[in-house]
């Protein structure tokens, strides 16, 4: 398929080696396709291949939400789509953005590079779709949060902001810091002195 395309699979934990290879190669191609995983599996066990569910960049639990709690949305229309796409290609993105991106990556636990390249294209399609040219820290958030909830293997530990700052070190100890651990008093120690 050359033309960009939706495509959804369903039964995603049944799917035979060969097709996943085939849709990561696609995916990974640049082609512009967009893939949907229905994953239906009712054991541990049963999930979609790895290969596929680690190049999409969102998840959605649906087992416990039932078909009479969902409410239709309404989609946005076809002009707003349209201008965020072409807004896309300009959004820019703040300094250091990447490095703090793989850095909550790893406080989430979340290894690999994808996961944090997948957010950064989230901020800016965020950030587009809501008319900015610059990706803020409500993009940022938004992106985070759609990312790498699903990807989180531990909870970022947070500082006790109760706890007071351990105490300062005396003066003396410092003093003998500034010495280096090497140096050595002048004269025998105390101990050894006979008298």
């Amino acid at each position: 398929m050359a033309k960009p395309a939706l495509l959804v699979l369903a039964m995603a934990e049944r799917t035979p080696p060969d097709l996943a290879a085939r849709l990561t190669q696609s995916l990974d191609t640049g082609t512009g396709h967009a893939l949907v995983l229905l994953d239906e599996g009712a054991e541990p066990h049963e999930v979609a291949p790895h290969c596929l569910t680690d190049r999409l960049a969102f998840h959605a639990d649906l087992s416990h939400i039932s078909r009479h709690a969902i409410r239709t949305c309404a989609p946005a229309d076809d002009d707003t789509l349209q201008a965020a796409r072409d807004r896309l290609a300009r959004i820019k993105l703040p300094q250091d953005t990447a490095a703090a991106l793989v850095a909550l990556a790893v406080r989430f636990g979340i290894d690999g590079l994808r996961a944090p390249l997948l957010a950064l294209r989230t901020a800016r399609a965020h950030a587009a779709l809501f008319g900015r040219d610059v990706a803020g820290p409500e993009d940022l958030a938004a992106a985070a949060a759609l990312v790498f909830a699903s990807r989180a293997t531990q909870m970022p530990e947070h500082p006790d902001e109760d706890q007071d700052p351990p105490p300062p070190d005396p003066p003396e100890a410092e003093a003998q810091d500034a010495d280096g651990p090497d140096q050595q008093p002048d004269g025998p120690p105390q101990d050894m002195l006979v008298d």
